[in-house]
This record gives C-alpha cells, sequence and structure tokens, in this order.
C-alpha cells in the first residue's frame, strides 16, 4: 500500500486537485481509498469527494499531526484490512503540517510501501502568506516530492516569477510544476508524476521524507480560530436565489469579521446539500477576493446547510456571534 499526502494552506486548492487525480486513477483501474480531515466539527470537502463518487473516510474535530495521529493509524489499519487499497490519498487540514503527517504516517505498524508528499501552493495569495511569515508554508514547500503552484490562471507572469524565486530560495531543488485546478492546466502533468513515482523501486520513508526539524508548534499556524454549525435551511424557490442568498450572507460575515480585527480567512465555506445528492457551496478565501459558488443542486427543497470557518486573531465567542448575525436570517432553527 502507498501514501499520497496532498498538503497546502487553507483554500490552496487541495480538494479541486484531489478530485480529479483519484477519478483518473480509478479509471486505469486503481484501487484507492482517501482519508479526509478536516479541523472543524463537521466536513465539507467530504461532500464534494462523495458526490464524485470517490470513496472517502473522514477525521473531524482535529489535525491528524496531533490531535488525531491515533485515529489516522487506526483508519489506516482498517482500511487496509477491509478493502486493501493500492493508494491511500489522505488530505490533512489545511493547518496540518506535511512533514508532522508523515512522521504520524511512520508510526503505522502495517505495510506501507511508499509515502509522497504532494503541496499546493496558491498563486493567488502566496505573496500575502509570505509576508506574515508562516512556518507552516515552509514546512510544505521543504517535504514536497512535487511542489504544485495552483491558480496559475489568476496571476501575471511576474508575479509567477517572483513566487518561483521566492519558492527557489527555500528549496532550491524543488520539483516545482505551474498548473489550475480551475482550468485543468497541468493536471495531466501531475498524473504523469504520481504514476512515474509509483512505478519507481519502494524507498523507506525515513530516508525519503527525514524527520521534521521543526515542532509542530513551528509548523502549525497560529491563531487559528474554528466555527462549524450544521442547520435546515429555510425553503427558497430558486436555486438563483439561494445562491444570492448564501453570497451575501457570506459577505456580510467577511465585512463583519475585518471590522472585529480578525487579520486574515484562512477559509469560509458554507455548502447546502440536497438527502438526495447535490451540492451548492460558496466559499472565499480572503476578505477582497471574489466569493465563488459551486452548484450541482437540482432542488431548493429539504436542504441542509454546514458553515466552516478557520479565521485567524478572533475571540472565539465573537466569532460565533458574528457567523450567526449573518447566516441566520437563511436557518430554520425549529
Amino acid at each position: 500500500m502507498d501514501l499520497l499526502i496532498v498538503s497546502g494552506f487553507l483554500g490552496a486548492g487541495k480538494t479541486s486537485v484531489l478530485a480529479p487525480l483519484a477519478k483518473f486513477l480509478i479509471g486505469r483501474g486503481m484501487k484507492l481509498a482517501i482519508i479526509e480531515n478536516e479541523i472543524g466539527e463537521t466536513g465539507i470537502d467530504d461532500v464534494i469527494l462523495r458526490e464524485a463518487d470517490l470513496p472517502v473516510r473522514e477525521l473531524y474535530s482535529g489535525c491528524i499531526c496531533c490531535s488525531l495521529r491515533i485515529d489516522l493509524l487506526t483508519t489506516l489499519m482498517e482500511i487496509q484490512q477491509t478493502h486493501a487499497p493500492d493508494l491511500v490519498i489522505v488530505e490533512p487540514s489545511g493547518v496540518a503540517g506535511p512533514r508532522q503527517v508523515v512522521d504520524a504516517a511512520r508510526a503505522y505498524e502495517g505495510d506501507i510501501e511508499r509515502i509522497l508528499v504532494l503541496t499546493l501552493l496558491d498563486a493567488e495569495r502566496l505573496e500575502k502568506l509570505g509576508t506574515i511569515q508562516l512556518p507552516f508554508i515552509t514546512n510544505g514547500i521543504e517535504a514536497a516530492d512535487l511542489l504544485v503552484l495552483n491558480k496559475i490562471d489568476a496571476i501575471d507572469d511576474a508575479t509567477r516569477d517572483t513566487l518561483t524565486r521566492q519558492v527557489l530560495d527555500i528549496a532550491p531543488a524543488a520539483n516545482l510544476l505551474y498548473a489550475s485546478a480551475k482550468t485543468g492546466e497541468n493536471l495531466d502533468a501531475m498524473q504523469e508524476w504520481l504514476l512515474n513515482a509509483l512505478d519507481r523501486p519502494p524507498v523507506d520513508p525515513r530516508e525519503a521524507h527525514p524527520a521534521p526539524h521543526a515542532s509542530d508548534d513551528d509548523s502549525r499556524p497560529r491563531g487559528a480560530v474554528v466555527f462549524s454549525h450544521t442547520a435546515r435551511l429555510n425553503p427558497v424557490h430558486a436555486i438563483a436565489a439561494l445562491s444570492e442568498s448564501l453570497r451575501s450572507a457570506t459577505h456580510a460575515f467577511l465585512v463583519q469579521l475585518l471590522s472585529a480585527g480578525c487579520t486574515m480567512i484562512g477559509h469560509v465555506k458554507a455548502v447546502a446539500t440536497h438527502p438526495e445528492g447535490g451540492y451548492l457551496l460558496v466559499s472565499a478565501t480572503d476578505f477582497d477576493a471574489p466569493i465563488s459558488v459551486t452548484c450541482t443542486l437540482d432542488s431548493t427543497e429539504q436542504l441542509s446547510i454546514t458553515l466552516n470557518a478557520i479565521v485567524f486573531d478572533i475571540d472565539r465567542a465573537r466569532l460565533g456571534e458574528i457567523a450567526t448575525a449573518a447566516f441566520a436570517p437563511l436557518l430554520d432553527e425549529s
């Protein structure tokens, strides 16, 4: 059994890259399992992966690099014994350093032939994240077997060159790929890299990925605060109206967070789901970036909503108050 860790900061596009990569591998006859880790009490990314008919196991309410280490090992053992996959893809939470996830996986007593790390960098936000010097970003760059600068369609050539220099200053020998999950640019190159990596002779994970030289505290961004909530949605008559309502609520949420002194958005995601399938996802990764909306819903009946917000430098109770004020008008809490 091989292990692929798809790492990256909040909003870097991990799920957007993982889904087509996993479907490609399954299409080639590979037996796959996916472990999805979200720091909140409820999940959103697993909804999107399940909608793509991908086999997902969830680990909630913590990071698999620290509080959920035992859960990760137990899940790996159960998956190996019951499904015997060729490859397990692990998507850690967006605040989990890949070196620490590798370290946790090396404690697994089952049979892992390879541990590979694919780290995604957000081309739109990398310069901004670099200005606050998150050691987490450096951790991901140094640990990567393949380093992908994602969202390349959203930046110009000069910015790309600047980001490239910054990355190579940290890891001069980095295997760096420019890509866009949105447009599909170079997704085939990621697929080819993974197939080649899996075709090479196995390497002891301790040799491929030396023990982390930074502590867990240094490898996880400080100041992250989490809010999660699931509820029923009030009935609406049209999907377009639902989309606009969720976009407006998310915008109000961001405005109030900024007014309350929040310094940075990790990721704000709200997903409305139907019990028989389909979702409407609203997502934001910055105060001044466009709010994205993705919809596969066919009906506005019997919808539930899950909100996950990971933001920085705000009181947890205040975060809950702001979220409630922004989204409560849409919820059926009866």
